[in-house]
This record gives C-alpha cells, structure tokens and sequence, in this order.
C-alpha cells in the first residue's frame, strides 16, 4: 500500500507518522482539526460579509482551501501586457501584502479572478490578513 501510494519516498519518521495518522487520527480529527477549520471558515466568511461586501466567499466541501472572488474589486485579474502578474495580484501582494494562490493558475482567465486562500492556520493569522486586505481596499480608494 505504502509503495502504490508513492508514500515511501518520505522520511522513516515522517511515514510512520502519516500511518498512524491514517489509521488511528480519527478522533482528533473529529474532535479537533475540522471543528478548528470549519471555525476559521466560518470567521472568513463573516469578515468579508461584514467588512467586504464587494467580495464573496466560496465555502470548500471538503478542503481547507477556501475560494473567493475577487471581481468585485474592479482591478483586472489577467495580465494583459503579457507579464508575470495581474493587478489584482500585484494589489493583493504589494498594497495589502498577503499572498495567496491565484485562480489563473488553477484554470486561466476563467477562474483568474479567484483567489485561494489556506484557512488552516491560527485564527490571529487569517484575521491579520484580512485586516491588511481590508486596510489596502480603503487606503486605495476601492469599492
């Protein structure tokens, strides 16, 4: 199993970790892990409500990657000079300095709007970036 699943190319530690976690982590990740995500799910989803309307939070099925969409900024999600960064993502990293992933990657200008962003973390830590977001939009004038 562990060969077929390309699971033993990781350290000795590191894949007998993972097993345990496979077949004894139930518990804590019942009890613990999705409560906690689910929480910061749930605290993204009423920042940007609350604070940036103009956004809109797609709430994950099964993940702690959470989607939102941007398009409500109004900046333009695809480069259209033919360089490496939209603006959108030059605004999300430059004036609001946070990086997530961006949608173009993921399925090109259909999807470049969206960005994805890892909701497994501290709660102190999403809500510092959604504070630096929401500090970049008033600070630059947008909606």
């Amino acid at each position: 199993v562990v060969e077929h699943a390309y699971l033993h190319f990781g350290s000795t530690f590191a894949t007998t970790g993972m097993m345990a976690a496979y077949n004894n982590g139930g518990p804590w990740l019942d009890k613990c892990l999705l409560p906690f995500i689910e929480s910061n799910i749930v605290f993204l989803d009423r920042f940007v409500k609350t604070k940036l309307p103009f956004l809109r939070v797609m709430r994950p099925d099964a993940s702690f990657l959470v989607w939102i969409d941007f398009s409500g900024l109004g900046l333009d999600a695809v480069n259209q000079k033919g360089g490496s960064k939209s603006a959108l993502c030059n605004f999300l990293l430059n004036e609001a300095r946070i990086m997530i992933s961006d949608g173009f990657s993921f399925g090109g200008a259909n999807t470049a709007s969206f960005m994805r962003i890892n909701v497994a973390c501290r709660q102190s830590i999403l809500n510092e970036a959604m504070v630096r977001l929401l500090n970049a939009v008033e600070r630059c004038g947008l909606p």
